[in-house]
């Protein structure tokens, strides 16, 4: 790889600089891929997933093996590419720093889009790819084909899910951005999250948003689908946000003093292990907040285990 070359792949650049922009042939496809076209039909095989259901009954559709390798590729081109400022969900960005965006007295609307990634289909995945990505329809083609699942929806659990499924819904969430910006409302996305405040962040504003996804064809649920008046405490990408302050939900704390509890009553030293980085990780989650709005829960000390 050349020095030039290694630079552009090492920081963020406009899609128009992603080695993915503006394929038109198939050559161009294969270098760009490392792949052979020739042996397309043994890298689309449906044996090239994994798939069970996770812990709340949700398909989960993995690739292995050289399937996985190309989609890992086509994950890091991706993930170089800027997007615009209301994405959340990118280096540098965290469900954190989602929810701070909305500190402040002010109401708050928020919403989701149902079955996010098998809402996006092969065909959904082809027009991203022709529209922002300028491919010829040939590549786009080929590319929906590699990264659709059985060549039907986005996969749940690839590197490439989050980055596609954003490029698929773009005009979307521009719409949603732009309708918000003309409310005066600040708009943040974290993967389906959406979520809204400003002193127009009503129920008339949530109506006409998910008016707006429902014309995408794609659906937001009611029971995600909420308003807030300016003094409530707030749940916002796993965050509660209160006023000019962001703490730690409930649940959190519960199972951190839960974690604590087990720990100490546990006799068996391989159970405490995994209890000691079970509470491991939901320390480093806490910490992620509380390092800048709370009071110190998290010491430390807390973080390292003998």
């Amino acid at each position: 790889m050349s020095e030039s070359w290694s630079l552009i792949m090492h920081k963020q650049y406009p899609i128009d600089q992603s080695p993915l922009y503006k394929l038109v042939g198939l050559k161009q496809l294969e270098r760009c891929l490392s792949i052979d076209l020739n042996k397309l039909s043994v890298l689309l095989r449906p044996s090239n997933y994994r798939t069970w259901a996770n812990e709340k009954g949700r398909a989960i559709q993995h690739p292995v093996g050289w399937l996985a390798q190309v989609h890992s590729k086509i994950a890091r081109y991706l993930s170089r590419i800027e997007t615009p400022d209301y994405v959340n969900h990118k280096k540098g960005c965290s469900h954190v720093k989602n929810a701070r965006e909305h500190i402040g007295f002010y109401p708050v609307a928020k919403t989701d889009v149902y079955r996010y990634y098998p809402s996006i289909s092969r065909a959904m995945l082809k027009l991203a790819f022709i529209k922002h990505f300028r491919c010829s329809v040939d590549v786009a083609n080929i590319l929906a084909d590699i990264c659709s699942y059985q060549q039907s929806h986005l996969p749940t659990g690839s590197p490439i899910s989050g980055y596609l499924a954003f490029w698929s819904c773009k005009d979307l969430f521009d719409k949603v951005h732009q309708l918000c910006k003309l409310k005066e409302c600040t708009f943040t996305l974290y993967v389906d999250d959406l979520t809204v405040s400003g002193n127009a962040a009503n129920k008339n504003l949530l109506k006409d948003i998910r008016q707006l996804i429902k014309s995408a064809g794609l659906t937001s649920r009611d029971s995600k689908s909420k308003t807030f008046p300016p003094n409530a405490a707030k749940l916002i990408t796993g965050v509660i946000v209160k006023g000019n302050n962001c703490l730690l939900p409930n649940r959190l704390h519960k199972e951190i003093a839960d974690s604590r509890a087990s720990i100490e009553r546990s006799t068996d030293a391989t159970s405490k292990e995994h209890l000691k980085r079970s509470l491991k990780g939901r320390l480093m989650a806490a910490k992620l907040v509380t390092d800048a709005y709370a009071p110190p829960i998290v010491e430390s000390s807390d973080l390292v285990f003998s």
